[in-house]
């Protein structure tokens, strides 16, 4: 029971957090109402404009799709909030677009619920809210929180699992940890390392009656996961499969272990002015409390590390888990220490000093000026792609029947997702074999009068021309293929 002493300050914590979740849900809107800008091109072709085909009924289909090397559980999240749209015919991608973001990042916003929890369990409310606050600011936290890719939502599933069976009250807080550590690893295979240790620590930690009740969740969702690719490729597990079996064959065998890198250290120097080293350091010093965390984030990392991979290959969303880890770990630490402080007038003001260090960094971060940075990140959080404003202005173009992109490689445009217009949709590696089949082009080169286009606007570079003849019409191309053609696995005999 909670006396009448301790009441007030619960009352007035839980009125911090709600403010604490108030920020973040208000960053994470700004950032995705405002901004369009894609992390890696696997986070619109791998998930949206996969959600769109099946949504809307065409779209690109890359390698991986044809080969059923992935798995459609975090395509399938996109496909359940982006139906709506279509039955309320809402179905305007400078609606959609945004509102998509919008809504991940609201659900992202749980993460900062389950790092105040993590928190507030390992040593205090306080240690909790600063957390819960350093997760809510933090850029590179707003900068995935808004986006589908595989890396955010398996570290969103993987907080909530710690979470909730960190010193659990009720066996179906275990059931859910179990269930959500499992998926962790189903959406993200690799982070099965991270996710093995996690499940290990909470089997030591339980007593019999939870280790069967975590155990079978942790077993029946991996039933179920096999059951769903069952469905959706007509096997068993197919997608892990097929991506083990391709990386043995194909040249990824070489695009995925050439030479091992320490690039992931120093993404993580560069992205937080190296704070986030010293925040590695401050868990160990604070091992009491915060050493399973360092033995979570030292799992995320090391794998990544001794993984040989070309240097173009490393990106900060592979290790993403490790960041709100970090956040924990320096909230957890600095709680700790701030504890044995004996002045009166230094012990409270660590929490605060943390948190406006971190909050300084952020901003900074957010705005592209860290040093460093822009071999983390190649744009700041506010950017907006021109190349996707052209295929959003795009689509509301009335005399639009056929489009030659041939200002970027294809990964790099908006796909169907972003122009929403049943219509070929050309790039450098698939030219159309007839200029009668296009009626717009975007390129980043003067195109001449004399081809029979006309300038019509400009994206930062990207121009948008259309024909000049507005009663010109495109011929259908009995050949067009939305199969994109990929070099080494399309034309690999072993892999037919």
């Amino acid at each position: 029971m909670t006396d009448s002493a301790t009441a007030p300050k619960t009352a007035s914590a839980g009125k911090l957090l709600l403010g604490i979740i108030a920020l973040a849900v208000i960053a994470r809107l700004l950032v995705a109402i405002f901004t369009d800008q894609l992390d890696h091109p696997d986070e619109n072709f791998q998930l949206l404009e996969q959600a769109h085909r099946v949504v809307f009924g065409y779209g690109l289909i890359p390698w991986e799709f044809r080969f059923a090397v992935r798995s459609w559980l975090t395509p399938g999240l996109i496909v359940v909030l982006l139906y709506p749209f279509k039955l309320l015919g809402l179905d305007n991608p400078n609606l959609y677009v945004p509102a998509i973001r919008a809504i991940l990042g609201l659900l992202s916003v749980s993460m900062v619920l389950s790092a105040y929890h993590i928190g507030r369990k390992l040593i205090s409310v306080r240690a909790g809210l600063t957390a819960a606050f350093l997760c809510a600011i933090w850029y590179e936290m707003i900068h995935f929180g808004i986006r589908p890719l595989s890396e955010t939502w398996a570290t969103v599933l993987f907080l909530g699992a710690i979470a909730l069976a960190m010193k659990p009250t009720r066996l179906r807080h275990l059931a859910l940890a179990g269930i959500l550590a499992a998926l962790t690893t189903a959406i993200r295979i690799h982070y099965l390392p991270v996710v093995a240790v996690f499940a290990i620590a909470t089997f030591i930690a339980l007593d019999k009656t939870g280790r069967r009740t975590f155990g079978l969740a942790l077993v029946a969702t991996v039933l179920a996961v096999g059951i769903f690719e069952k469905i959706t490729l007509g096997g068993f597990y197919t997608s892990y499969l097929n991506y083990y079996a391709i990386n043995q064959s194909y040249s990824m065998n070489a695009a995925v272990g050439e030479s091992s890198t320490m690039h992931y250290l120093l993404y993580l120097g560069f992205s937080s002015l190296f704070v986030f080293w010293v925040l590695f350091v401050a868990g160990i010093t604070a091992w009491k409390k915060t050493g399973l965390l360092v033995i979570y984030v030292t799992a995320v990392l090391l794998p990544h590390l001794l993984l040989p991979i070309k240097t173009h290959l490393v990106s900060m969303r592979f290790i993403f888990l490790a960041v709100p880890l970090l956040l924990i770990i320096g909230a957890t630490a600095i709680s700790f220490w701030e504890k044995r402080v004996t002045n009166p007038r230094l012990k409270h003001l660590a929490c605060p000093t943390l948190c406006t260090i971190m909050l300084a960094i952020s901003i900074i971060g957010a705005l592209g000026a860290l040093p460093g940075e822009r071999l983390v990140y190649q744009h700041d959080l506010f950017h907006t792609d021109p190349h996707l404003r052209a295929y959003r202005h795009l689509y509301g173009e009335p005399s639009l029947a056929g489009l030659f992109d041939n200002s970027s490689f294809w990964f790099q445009g908006g796909g169907y997702y972003y122009l929403h217009r049943d219509i070929p949709l050309y790039y450098p590696n698939t030219p159309p074999s007839s200029p009668a089949f296009v009626s717009h082009a975007l390129s980043k080169t003067v195109i001449p009068p004399s081809s029979g286009f006309g300038k019509m606007t400009a994206f930062d570079g990207i121009i948008l021309y259309r024909r000049n003849d507005q009663k010109f019409q495109c011929q259908p191309d009995p050949d067009y293929s939305r199969d994109m053609f990929q070099a080494g696995i399309d034309d690999n005999p072993n892999l037919r």
